[in-house]
């Protein structure tokens, strides 16, 4: 097979060239293919003349199969003899193909990214600090009260904050409505619908205007019912709830989870804002295509997860009051093409520091998240992997330079 590549715009184009006698040897295999499956009348299985079982099977289908084994074979050695890693299915366009002619494709791949990894010294983080005080474990005592509370209606029925209101609610124009209980003062919708809400009476229909990302949007809301809430007293009847026997108890247990919690949100932050600062680093460029291909992708999974929590990518659309188009260039390809970048500055990183990921972790993964299969399982732990290395050598690198300098350090709270 002869070869022929040129590159641009981040793509390899290759004009691949079968020899004639190639293509007609493999139509004969798939001919012979079919003569050893199939039931001619009067014949034993593999027993029919060749020309009765194309007549049979059809020279458009012989033909077909024989093309799509060939290109298949063709993209495969194309992969070996040039050493490309494909990012994803390259384009492809065969010829007419002639009698006596070679069979002409051409390949338009997009390749996996060659990476230069920068050193992961030197970057500068701005992390909140990890505070969890009396306030806070105040605040989510309340919480937990107001899990525990009960709901009676409120006299006179005008809604104000801290009340809970049973409401009806759509974007104006749709017919869609919505149903929703939540306590008002909590921003469940859109920052500023709490607020006008507030002085609405059971019965009261209201019709009024919001900006969401940067776009108005008209909302219909009909009050159907407001509840007071009554929280339960802070007793020994209430530390109950938890296995426990006093409020003093219940305070430390609180305080406990609160600290644990602030600290993974701390890790994942730290881990987020090193992999977009890292990021920024690398010059990567991708071909219009490729971008394509990832905002595809993209629309798929976020489509699956929308799907597990009961929704539709077109209800999400209709909520925040944007159109498909909208959603692609404002979201969409953005977000696809940050994820397929750090996909391969990941594998790249995996690839460098030999990452291994054992067939009992991809067990243990697909057990936890039922919905992954092993492919996506791998590379979901090894992205983890290679961000864990990478938080190690920052921290390390953080270190050494607050030893040398303790007014350095990179992570400046």
């Amino acid at each position: 097979m002869e070869i022929v590549t040129s590159r641009q715009d981040n793509q390899i184009e290759a004009k691949l060239e079968i020899p004639f006698e190639k293509v007609a040897a493999t139509m004969q295999h798939i001919a012979q293919s079919y003569a050893n499956r199939v039931i001619i009348p009067g014949f034993r299985r593999g027993k029919a003349p060749l020309n009765l079982v194309k007549a049979h099977i059809g020279e458009e289908r012989i033909r077909e199969d024989a093309l799509d084994r060939l290109l298949e074979e063709a993209i495969e050695e194309f992969y070996r003899h040039e050493k490309v890693t494909p990012l994803f299915v390259p384009q492809t366009q065969i010829e007419p193909l002639a009698e006596g002619q070679p069979l002409r494709i051409t390949l338009l791949v997009d390749p996996w990214p060659e990476v230069e990894l920068p050193p992961v010294s030197g970057i500068h983080l701005h992390l909140p600090p990890v505070l969890v005080g009396e306030a806070e474990a105040e605040e989510a005592i309340h919480r937990l009260r107001s899990s525990y509370a009960d709901y009676r209606t409120k006299e006179g029925q005008q809604a104000a904050f801290g009340d809970s209101v049973f409401l009806k609610w759509r974007l104006e124009g749709n017919g869609d409505w919505r149903t929703d209980f939540f306590e008002l003062g909590s921003e469940q919708v859109l920052p500023g619908f709490d607020e006008q809400l507030v002085g609405l009476s059971a019965g009261e229909e209201k019709t009024f205007q919001l900006i969401a990302r940067e776009q108005p949007v008209s909302f219909q809301v009909v009050m159907v019912e407001v509840k007071e809430k009554i929280l339960p007293a802070e007793d020994e009847a209430f530390a109950g709830h938890f296995g426990l026997q006093t409020m003093e108890e219940v305070r430390v247990k609180v305080e406990g989870e609160l600290k644990e919690q602030a600290e993974r949100r701390y890790q994942k932050a730290l881990r987020d804002e090193l992999v977009q600062h890292y990021l920024e680093k690398i010059p990567l460029d991708f071909s219009a295509h490729a971008q394509e291909e990832a905002l595809e992708k993209y629309r798929a999974s976020y489509s699956e997860m929308l799907k597990r929590k009961g929704r539709t990518f077109e209800q999400m659309l209709s909520e925040l009051g944007i159109s498909d188009a909208e959603w692609t260039e404002a979201i969409g390809r953005k977000t696809a093409v940050e994820l397929l970048k750090e996909q391969v500055v990941l594998a790249e990183i995996a690839r460098q520091r030999q990452v291994e990921v054992s067939k009992e972790e991809i067990e243990a993964e697909q057990a936890v998240h039922h919905h992954t299969d092993e492919e996506g399982a791998y590379g979901a732990l090894r992205s983890i992997k290679s961000i864990d290395l990478l938080v190690a050598e920052w921290k390390a690198s953080s270190s050494r330079l607050e030893q040398e300098d303790p007014e350095s350090s990179g992570d400046e709270l």
